[in-house]
C-alpha cells in the first residue's frame, strides 16, 4: 500500500473546519445558554415559572434577577411586578397562573430529547445529501428555532424552539466530525477533529459571556442571547457552498473518482494525491459486495463488533464522567458567600476549557488517542476526588462543627473546589472530550461510518438527558443547600472515571496516523485472532458451563442433568444420539448445540421443557457396550431412522437473527 506523507494545512482546509465548526459552536452554545443565572431568572420571571423550593410566589424569581422592580421586556414594553404575585395554590397573575417548576426544565431539557432524534436521523441524512449537504440542509433547523425563540411570549413556544435547536444540534455532533474528519490529512487527523470540541467549548464560554448582566444577561437584552444562534449559521450558508465535499463521499458513495479527486487536490494543495486517491480505492473496491450498512446491519456484522462496542462505550462515559453536570451547575457548587463573584469564576472555568481544548489539539496527534483518553480519565478521577472533599467541607455539618471560625474553613474549601473543578475540566478536554468524536470516525469505513456515527451519538445524547434531569433535581436540593450528599454524587463521577480505564488500555487500538484502511485491517486481523482462539478450544472448554446446567443423554443410556457432569464417552465417543423412533417431536423454536467430535457430534436440547434425547433401547440390558456401540451405529447409517431436520450449530443460530439481506 502506498504511504500517505502529505500533512499539509492549505487554506481551504482552514476555512472548510471553521465553516463546519460553526454548527458545533451552536451545539456548545444552546445547551449553556438556559443555564446561565442572569438569563434563567429573567426567564422564569418572564414566564411565570415558580422555584421549584418555594410554590408561594413567582416574585423571587425577578428579585433575584439583575432587573429593576419594573421589569422591561425587549422593546421598553413594561411587565408590572404584582402580575407575578400569586397564592399559594397557583394563584392567578395579570398575565395567568405561575407555571410549575418542571415546566421549566422540560423547556431547557427537551434540547437533549431534539438531539436524539437529530442523532437518529445522521445516517439516512448524510446517505441521501452527503456531508456537506447535511449541514447545509439542517441550518433552516437553527434560524427557526432563533426565530420562535424571539417571539416566544409563552413557554411552550420555547420548548418547540428548543427541540428544533436539539434537532439540529443532534444532527451537527454527527455530520460534523464525519465532514471534517474525511477531509483532514491522515498525520493531522486527529488534530482536525478535535477542532469540532474545540467549537462546542467556545460555544459553553460565549454562552457564558453573553448572559453576563452587563452584557446581555439583563432585562433589555436578554432575548439578543436567544437569537444570537441564528449568526452562526449565516455565516456557514455564505461560505460553505462554494467549499468542496468530502473526497471520500464523492468517490466511494457517488462512484465518481474525478470529482474526488478535483475534491483531494483543493484540499491538499497539491496536484499529486495519486497514493490517497489508492487508498480510497481499494477501501471502495473491498466494501463492494457488503454495500452501505443500516444501523442493524452493523450490531449484526461481526468483523464490526469490536469497534462498535469501544466508540458506545466511550460516548457514553463521555457524559457519564459529569462533565456537563459541572459546566452547567459550576455556579452553584461554589459557594457564592465566599467568591462573590462566581458568575465571573463561570466564565473563566469555561476559559480554561477553551485553552486545554487547544493543547489537546497540539497532543493529539503527537501523544496518541489512547494515552490522552487514558491520561484524561485518571487525571479527572483524581480530581474529582478533591471536588468531592471540598463540597463535604462545605457542607451545613461541617460549617456547625467549626462553629465561629467556619468563615475561613469554608473560604478554604471553595478554592479547593475551584482547583480541583479546573483539573477536572483539563482531564476531560485533554482526552475524554475529543477523543470519542475522533475514534467514530476513525474506526470504520465508508459504508458503516454513518450508522456508527448514528448509534454512538444517540447513546450519547440519550446519556446527556439522564445526566441533565438527575442533576436539574440535585441542583436544587443538594448543592444549593450545600448538603454533603453534593460530595457523595461526585464520589459517582470518580468511578466512572476510574472504572472503565482497563477495558480501554485492552481493547482501544492506537490509530495516531493511520489510514482508515489500515486501521481497519488492523481490527479485522484482531477479529478473525479471536475467532481463532474460540474455534481451537475443546468441547469441554467451550460448553462447560452449558453442559452443566443442560440435561444430556449421553450415548451409552446414562443420563446427565441438573448440574452433574457428563461421562467423558459423551466426549470422546464419536456416537451420534438420536430419537428412539426416527421421528422429529421437538418444539419449533428448539436450538441444538452440536459439539463436534471428529465427524461426529453430540446433539443435546435447550429449549426450556425439551424432552432429552434418549438412545434407542437395547434387547438385552445385559448386552455389552460393544453390541450397543454396533447396533447404534448400524442404526444411524439407515437414513430412515436419522432426524428428518438438519441440525445447526449456537453460532449459526445467532447468526440466523443477524442475517445480511
Amino acid at each position: 500500500m502506498c504511504q500517505i506523507q502529505n500533512s499539509r494545512i492549505t487554506f481551504i482546509l482552514v476555512i472548510t473546519v471553521v465553516a463546519s465548526g460553526m454548527s458545533s459552536f451552536q451545539y456548545g452554545y444552546n445547551m449553556a445558554i438556559l443555564e446561565v443565572n442572569t438569563i434563567s431568572q429573567i426567564m422564569h420571571c418572564k414566564f411565570r415559572v415558580h422555584s421549584s423550593r418555594d410554590n408561594n410566589t413567582c416574585q423571587q424569581s425577578c428579585n433575584d434577577s439583575h432587573c429593576d422592580p419594573m421589569l422591561y421586556a425587549l422593546g421598553g414594553s413594561p411587565i408590572n411586578v404584582s402580575a407575578f404575585q400569586v397564592g399559594r395554590n397557583g394563584g392567578q397573575g395579570e398575565n395567568g397562573p405561575c407555571k410549575s417548576a418542571s415546566l421549566w426544565l422540560i423547556t431547557v431539557s427537551i434540547y437533549t430529547l431534539g438531539g436524539m432524534v437529530g442523532a437518529i436521523l445522521t445516517g439516512i441524512s448524510v446517505k441521501i445529501m452527503g456531508r456537506k449537504g447535511t449541514l447545509l440542509t439542517m441550518n433552516p433547523l437553527s434560524i427557526i428555532g432563533a426565530a420562535l425563540m424571539w417571539v416566544s411570549d409563552s413557554i411552550y413556544v420555547a420548548m418547540a424552539a428548543r427541540f428544533i435547536q436539539g434537532l439540529f444540534a443532534g444532527l451537527a455532533t454527527g455530520v460534523v466530525p464525519l465532514y471534517v474528519g474525511e477531509i483532514s490529512p491522515t498525520k493531522i487527523r486527529g488534530a482536525v477533529i478535535t477542532v469540532h470540541q474545540l467549537f462546542v467549548t467556545l460555544g459553553l464560554l460565549v454562552a457564558q459571556v453573553l448572559g453576563h448582566h452587563k452584557v446581555w444577561g439583563n432585562c433589555h437584552g436578554w432575548r439578543y442571547t436567544l437569537v444570537f444562534t441564528a449568526v452562526p449559521s449565516l455565516i456557514q450558508l455564505l461560505i460553505l457552498p462554494s467549499l468542496p465535499d468530502s473526497p471520500r463521499a464523492i468517490f466511494i458513495d457517488q462512484n465518481w473518482e474525478d470529482g474526488a479527486e478535483k475534491s483531494l487536490q483543493l484540499f491538499r494543495g497539491t496536484d499529486d494525491v495519486q497514493a490517497e486517491i489508492d487508498e480510497i480505492r481499494e477501501e471502495r473496491d473491498d466494501e463492494r459486495a457488503s454495500g452501505q450498512m443500516s444501523e442493524w446491519k452493523l450490531i449484526c456484522h461481526r468483523p464490526s463488533r469490536r469497534q462498535l462496542i469501544t466508540i458506545s462505550v466511550v460516548l457514553v462515559l463521555q457524559q457519564l464522567c459529569g462533565i456537563n453536570a459541572i459546566l452547567l451547575f459550576v455556579q452553584n457548587l461554589i459557594d457564592s458567600t465566599v467568591l462573590k463573584n462566581n458568575d465571573i469564576v463561570g466564565i473563566g472555568v469555561c476559559i480554561a476549557n477553551v485553552g486545554i481544548t487547544v493543547i489537546a489539539i497540539i497532543l493529539m496527534d503527537w501523544v496518541g488517542r489512547k494515552r490522552l483518553l487514558l491520561g484524561g480519565y485518571i487525571f479527572a478521577g483524581f480530581s474529582c476526588i478533591l471536588l468531592a472533599i471540598s463540597l463535604l467541607l462545605e457542607s451545613s455539618q461541617y460549617k456547625e462543627g467549626l462553629g465561629s471560625t467556619h468563615g475561613e474553613g469554608e473560604k478554604h474549601a471553595a478554592y479547593l473546589g475551584l482547583a480541583s473543578m479546573i483539573g477536572f475540566i483539563l482531564g476531560f478536554a485533554v482526552g475524554p472530550g475529543p477523543v470519542p468524536w475522533i475514534i467514530t470516525v476513525e474506526y470504520f469505513r465508508q459504508s458503516s461510518r454513518p450508522a456508527a456515527s448514528t448509534i454512538g451519538h444517540f447513546l450519547n445524547w440519550l446519556f446527556n438527558a439522564a445526566i441533565f434531569w438527575i442533576f436539574s433535581y440535585l441542583n436544587e436540593g443538594t448543592f444549593k443547600d450545600k448538603t454533603n450528599r453534593a460530595g457523595f454524587v461526585v464520589f459517582f463521577f470518580m468511578i466512572i472515571c476510574f472504572l472503565p480505564t482497563g477495558f480501554l488500555y485492552y481493547f482501544m487500538p492506537e490509530t495516531k496516523n493511520k489510514s482508515f484502511q489500515n486501521i481497519y485491517q488492523e481490527f479485522s486481523q484482531r477479529s478473525r485472532s479471536t475467532e481463532d482462539n474460540n474455534d481451537n478450544k475443546t468441547p469441554t472448554e467451550s460448553t462447560q458451563n452449558l453442559i452443566t446446567n443442560t440435561p444430556i443423554q449421553a450415548s451409552d443410556g446414562e443420563s446427565v442433568a441438573n448440574g452433574r457432569e457428563a461421562p467423558a464417552s459423551a466426549y470422546t465417543t464419536p456416537k451420534r444420539l438420536y430419537h428412539p423412533t426416527g421421528e422429529d417431536t421437538r418444539r419449533p423454536t428448539e436450538i441444538d448445540l452440536r459439539y463436534q467430535d471428529g465427524n461426529e457430534s453430540l446433539t443435546s436440547p435447550l429449549t426450556r421443557g425439551a424432552q432429552p434425547i434418549t438412545s434407542r433401547e437395547t434387547e438385552s440390558t445385559s448386552s455389552s457396550d460393544t453390541s450397543l456401540t454396533t447396533d447404534s451405529n448400524q442404526r444411524l447409517s439407515t437414513p430412515s431412522q436419522s432426524p428428518p431436520h438438519n441440525t445447526f450449530s449456537f453460532r449459526e443460530a445467532i447468526s440466523a437473527i443477524c442475517t445480511e439481506d
